[in-house]
């Protein structure tokens, strides 16, 4: 009997009380293997994957950060020929931190990992959200600060520019360069192993895309036809995996 086994069995003996406090034991230790620190100039960048219910929490009470879109553009122009496509980012991210959370717009996208952001300065540790989202085409890294919930400006609807003493639009811009470059290294260390099959596809963008026969791909397609018959060629492939045994995911 396995590690694995062993712990099954001796949970099944375990009363009901003691079984629920098993289980939020595990999603203490799941919450701490997804954590992820970087280190720049400095600063302390702490991330923690949110499950969806602790995404919109916090979403509640945050303020969005302007975004800086020439910034965003020039990184992925800059990046052209490593860029990843939305299977690899997807892989990436659902091995490292689990999969995709489910609180998105289906028609326009098609995944969505948030995180807590600590930024610690020193002693000093400010709270923010920062999730990858895709939305039509494009890839998206959007940051929230979190504030108090009788903050006066989560009724005024404006969309503040960075606090230069937390975290700067500098220190945004960089922290978010070096997470997609992040990305892009850990696609480099896992590409050539096998992953769970899956196709998804964002109708708004008329794009399918996933993992199917070894390969990861993303295709765009003119119509709603010619998109819904790609779709159901790589799925029809995904079903010849299964009777092979081999565990799949079509649709979250």
């Amino acid at each position: 009997m396995n590690s694995l086994n062993q712990l099954i069995s001796l949970a099944s003996k375990l009363n009901p009380v003691e079984l629920r406090q098993l289980s939020v034991a595990i999603k203490r230790l799941t919450t701490q293997k997804c954590k992820t620190e970087f280190h720049l100039d400095g600063i302390t960048y702490r991330l923690t994957r949110l499950s969806d219910g602790e995404f919109i929490d916090s979403m509640r009470r945050s303020l969005a950060i302007q975004d800086d879109y020439q910034f965003l553009i020039g990184l992925f122009l800059t990046n052209e020929n490593d860029n990843l496509n939305f299977a690899e980012i997807q892989i990436v991210l659902s091995e490292k931190f689990g999969p995709s959370g489910k609180y998105f717009d289906t028609y326009k996208g098609s995944f969505s990992f948030p995180f807590a952001l600590d930024v610690i300065r020193g002693d000093n540790s400010f709270a923010y959200l920062f999730e990858v989202h895709n939305c039509r085409d494009s890839l998206y890294y959007i940051v929230r600060k979190i504030v108090s919930e009788n903050d006066p400006r989560l009724k005024e609807f404006k969309i503040p520019q960075p606090v230069e003493t937390e975290f700067s639009r500098a220190e945004i811009n960089r922290f978010t360069a070096f997470f997609h470059g992040f990305l892009i290294g850990y696609w480099e260390s896992i590409c050539e192993r096998p992953h769970e099959s899956f196709v998804r596809v964002i109708p708004a963008g008329s794009i399918v895309y996933g993992y199917v026969e070894g390969r990861a791909f993303e295709e765009t397609h003119e119509t709603e036809e010619e998109l819904d018959t790609a779709a159901k060629h790589y799925l029809a492939k995904i079903r010849n995996d299964c009777d092979d045994g081999i565990v799949v995911n079509t649709k979250d």
